[in-house]
C-alpha cells in the first residue's frame, strides 16, 4: 500500500493533506518528512480501524470516516456503507499495492501546470466569478477559502482526469465537470458534445496558455510551461534566478523571487489609484511645443509613466525601448499612449498571459516545412544577408531568429526569439550552436503568403523575416504586413533581390544548400554569425 495513504495523507495533483495533523505541503520531499515527524507519528499510533469496517481498511477521523485503501475521507457512516460496496473500492482492496496515475500537474509562481496547460488559481479552484463550484458556496477572498480544510479535502477528491492533451478536465461531482481549456463548467451528460463543439475547438486552437506544438514529451511541455510563467513575471520585474531575486520594474525595489511576495508587491502599487490617476494626468498634459528634448520635470514624468508599461526611454530622452515588443518608438506621449493601446503590443500582453485573453476566431492558413520551403539560398557575408529562393533577402539574424536588444546604444545583449532567452551580444555564436535552438529554429514552419516571410515558431506566435518581430495570434499578422514599417522593409528587401542577382553573375555569393539542416552548420562553419554590426535590425 502507498505509504503515504498508511499516514493519512490525502494525496492530490498538486496538494498532499495530513488528515491528522491538518498540515498541507505542495512538495514530495516535505510530505517525507512530516510522515517522520514524531508528533505525526505518535498521532500516527493512536489510530484504529473502525470495528465494522475492519477488513476494508477504514479509520474513524471524528464524525467522517478515512479509507486507506482509496485514499479518500468519507462524510458519514451510511457513505462509509456505501462506499464498500463500490467497484473503486473492490478494486483496491484486491490490489492495494497498484500505481494509481495521476494527470502530472505542477504549482509553479501562483499558476498550476495542467499537463502543458497554465491555469490560474481560481482557474484550478473552480471558483468561477467568486463563487466554489466544489463548495458551492460564495468565496470573498480566494487565498483563505482555497486554504480551508473542507475545501482541500474536496479539491483533493475531485479528479483532475486527461482523455488526451485537449480534453483536460476536473470532476466537481457525478454531475459537473470543469473543462481546464474553456474555463467553464459542464455537464457530465453533455461533455462527449463539448468536446465536438465549436466552442471547444476554438478555444483549442488560440489559447496562450500552451506550449509549443512540438512538445510531445509530458516532462518537456512543463519545462516549457515554467519557462512561460517566468517569461510572465518578467513583464513586471528583472528576474535574477541565480540569486533569487525580483526587481521591480516600476519601483526598482529588490524583493525575493517568490510569488507571494511579487503579487502582494504589485497589489501594492495597484492600491495607489490617486497617484497613479496623477500620473495619468501629467503625461496627458504634457504635449511638447518642438522636438527638443526635454530633460525636466515633465520627461521624468513621462520616463514614469513608460515604466509602468514596460518602456524605458534612453539617456538622451528621445525614444523609447517597449521590452513587450522589443521596439523602438518615439518618446511623445501621444505616441507612447497609441502602442501602449495598440493591437500588437496588446496581443502580445494576452499572449504573455499578462493580460485577459478575449474571444478570437480560428485562425485559417496553411504551413509549410522549412525544408520543403526553400528552394535556393545564396548568402552575403559581406552584407550579412541570405537571397532566398531568388524573391527577396532576409536579414542573417532574422532568418536565425535571433536580436539585439536594443535598450542600449550600442546593445549589449541579444534575445532568441524561439528560446526566450537573453545572453551577452558576445555569446551570440555559442547560443547559435545550442541543440535547442538549432531544433527551434527547424521545426518553425513558413505560413503560405505571397511576398511575405513569415514563420509560425510556436502555437498563436509568428514571426515576420522582413520586420524581425515577433506577432501574437494569426489575425494581427494580416494587421502587420499592411503596416507602413512592414511595407518599407518588404520594398527594401526586395530591392536588395537585385543587387544579389548582380552578386551571383559576379560570383561574390556564397551558394548554401537548400537543406536547412545542412545550410544551419554551413552558417556556423563559416563564422557569420559570431559577431553583430551595431546597425543590426531591433526585433
Amino acid at each position: 500500500m502507498n505509504k503515504y495513504y498508511r499516514n493519512f495523507i490525502l494525496c492530490g495533483n498538486v496538494d498532499h493533506y495530513c488528515l491528522l495533523c491538518d498540515e498541507t505541503y505542495t512538495r514530495v520531499e516535505d510530505v517525507d518528512k512530516h510522515i517522520r515527524w514524531e508528533n505525526h507519528r505518535k498521532i500516527l499510533k493512536a489510530q484504529t480501524y473502525f470495528p465494522k469496517f475492519r477488513k476494508n481498511g477504514i479509520f474513524k477521523l471524528g464524525p467522517k470516516f478515512y479509507c486507506e485503501f482509496c485514499n479518500i475521507l468519507i462524510p458519514g457512516l451510511e457513505d462509509a456503507n456505501t462506499h464498500i460496496k463500490t467497484g473503486l473500492h473492490i478494486t483496491n482492496k484486491m490490489d492495494p499495492f497498484a500505481v494509481k496515475e495521476k494527470v502530472p500537474c505542477k504549482k509553479e509562481s501562483g499558476y498550476v501546470i495542467v499537463s502543458d496547460i497554465i491555469v490560474t488559481m481560481e482557474e484550478w479552484n473552480s471558483v468561477i466569478d467568486n463563487h466554489c463550484m466544489i463548495c458551492d458556496e460564495p468565496v470573498a477572498v480566494l487565498s483563505m477559502h482555497a486554504k480551508s480544510k473542507d475545501h482541500l479535502v474536496k479539491l483533493i477528491q475531485s479528479n483532475v482526469v486527461m482523455e488526451n492533451e485537449d480534453r483536460c478536465y476536473r470532476e466537481i461531482n457525478p454531475q459537473l465537470v470543469y473543462c481546464f481549456m474553456c474555463k467553464k463548467t459542464v455537464p457530465t451528460e453533455t461533455l462527449s458534445g463539448h468536446w465536438e463543439s465549436k466552442e471547444h475547438n476554438e478555444k483549442k486552437n488560440i489559447s496562450i496558455n500552451r506550449t509549443s506544438k512540438s512538445s510531445k514529451d509530458p516532462k518537456r511541455r512543463q519545462k516549457e510551461a515554467k519557462k512561460r510563467l517566468i517569461e510572465i513575471q518578467k513583464i513586471l520585474y528583472n528576474i535574477n534566478l541565480k540569486h533569487g531575486t525580483a526587481t521591480c520594474k516600476q519601483c526598482e525595489k529588490v524583493i525575493k523571487f517568490h510569488f507571494n511576495e511579487m503579487k502582494e508587491h504589485q497589489d501594492a502599487h495597484k492600491t495607489e489609484k490617486s497617484e497613479d490617476s496623477s500620473d495619468d494626468e501629467a503625461v496627458e498634459s504634457y504635449k511638447p511645443k518642438t522636438a527638443v528634448i526635454d530633460h525636466g520635470k515633465k520627461r521624468a514624468e513621462v520616463a514614469k509613466y513608460g515604466r509602468k508599461h514596460n518602456i524605458k526611454l534612453n539617456a538622451g530622452g528621445s525614444k523609447g525601448y517597449c521590452f513587450i515588443c522589443h521596439i523602438h518608438i518615439s518618446a511623445h506621449v501621444k505616441v507612447v499612449k497609441e502602442h501602449i493601446k495598440g493591437c500588437q503590443h496588446i496581443a502580445l500582453l494576452e499572449y504573455k498571459g499578462v493580460r485577459k485573453e478575449t474571444d478570437k476566431k480560428a485562425p485559417v492558413y496553411t504551413t509549410e516545412p522549412l525544408a520543403q520551403y526553400l528552394k535556393s539560398v545564396f548568402h552575403s557575408i559581406s552584407f550579412r544577408v541570405l537571397w532566398v529562393n531568388s524573391l527577396f533577402c532576409i536579414d542573417l539574424n532574422s532568418f536565425l531568429l535571433v536580436a539585439p536588444v536594443q535598450d542600449l546604444e550600442p546593445p549589449r545583449k541579444m534575445m532568441c526569439l524561439v528560446c526566450n532567452v537573453e545572453y551577452k551580444i558576445e555569446d551570440n555564436y555559442k547560443h547559435l550552436r545550442t541543440g535547442e535552438h538549432k531544433t527551434h529554429f527547424m521545426e518553425a514552419d513558413v505560413v503560405i503568403m505571397p511576398r511575405e516571410f513569415i514563420r509560425e515558431v510556436a502555437e498563436n506566435l509568428f514571426h515576420c523575416g522582413f520586420c524581425n518581430r515577433l506577432i501574437a495570434y494569426f489575425e494581427n499578422v494580416s494587421k502587420h504586413i499592411r503596416s507602413s514599417v512592414h511595407r518599407f522593409n518588404m520594398v527594401k528587401r526586395e530591392t536588395s533581390s537585385s543587387f544579389c542577382q548582380k552578386w551571383l553573375n559576379e560570383s561574390v555569393i556564397a551558394i548554401l544548400g537548400p537543406n536547412p539542416d545542412i545550410m544551419y552548420l554551413q552558417l556556423l562553419r563559416e563564422g557569420v554569425a559570431s559577431k553583430l554590426p551595431a546597425h543590426s535590425r531591433v526585433i
